[in-house]
């Protein structure tokens, strides 16, 4: 069979192999490595006290030259979670990293502050299955999570409320109640989460190859659609659409301008639910 115009049968196999090794890979960590990494969150019994929290001081020690020792492998700007997090997991790898903050208390948006005897966090409320379990391998384990039980969120339309359950079966459970007329759909919806992630691993795993072999492969891959756009096309609803997409302010991006394989991708992130540190 001829293959199809601007695609050579290298690139055809090419893209296959990648496509066939990136399911592979989500395979395994669907079923064997993902279910004992999940085992070592530690949900914190109803009614417990958490452990007392390691000392902050370190936190808030002011910069002086004089502090800097002489031999450094890695220097982080910024001590956000971002930043925190890979001066931890390069520490636990044997490196000497310096950590620098302009604020004067470390932490970025895993700030808290107190009004009227409330404390508020001021970025991060919640975690799911991926950053729980990252965090915990950051931490080595010493975080206690409560979960927030089997209501995650709730999305209001004035006096209707739709709640977002847990597990994923009970969320889509809840939708088909709701939209009876969009059982087809929410059954596509649930297979695009899986395959977003095969596809998102493969359109990743393609940006460390040299351009001139991932470029082909990246037009085999196709565009990336935004999450407004799949959609419009998945569902007629307006209403089911605005559910679908509810967690968009988790991470910033309008539906508009955000990837719909990574939106699907941080959906699937709190199917299982939600945790809070303690």
């Amino acid at each position: 069979p001829r293959a199809r115009a601007g695609r050579s049968p290298f690139t055809s196999m090419l893209t296959a192999f990648v496509l066939l090794l990136s399911a592979a890979v989500l395979l395994y960590l669907l079923f064997l490595a993902w279910p004992r990494c999940s085992l070592r969150c530690h949900a914190l019994a109803p009614g417990a006290r958490a452990a007392p929290l390691a000392g902050t001081a370190c936190l808030k020690e002011g910069f002086a030259s004089r502090k800097v020792p002489e031999q450094l492998d890695t220097i982080v700007i910024g001590s956000g979670a971002a930043g925190l997090t890979a001066a931890a997991l390069l520490a636990k790898r044997g490196q000497r990293v310096l950590v620098l903050e302009q604020h004067d208390v470390a932490g970025g948006c895993t700030h808290t502050f107190e009004e009227r005897g409330f404390e508020f966090d001021v970025g991060l409320h919640y975690v799911g299955d991926i950053l729980g379990v990252l965090l915990n391998a950051v931490t080595s384990g010493v975080i206690e999570w409560a979960p927030t039980g089997r209501l995650v969120d709730e999305v209001y339309f004035g006096d209707d409320v739709v709640p977002i359950l847990s597990p994923k079966a009970a969320f889509l459970a809840e939708l088909r109640r709701r939209f009876p007329s969009e059982g087809a759909a929410l059954h596509s919806y649930s297979w695009r989460v899986l395959l977003a992630h095969v596809w998102l691993g493969a359109h990743l795993g393609l940006k460390v190859l040299p351009a001139a072999l991932a470029a082909p492969l990246l037009r085999a891959l196709g565009g990336m659609q935004t999450t407004q756009t799949a959609l419009e096309r998945l569902t007629g609803s307006p209403k089911l659409r605005h559910v679908l997409s509810y967690i968009w302010g988790t991470y910033g991006v309008p539906p508009s301008r955000s990837p719909f394989a990574f939106h699907l991708v941080l959906q699937n992130h709190y199917f299982n639910g939600a945790y809070y540190p303690v």
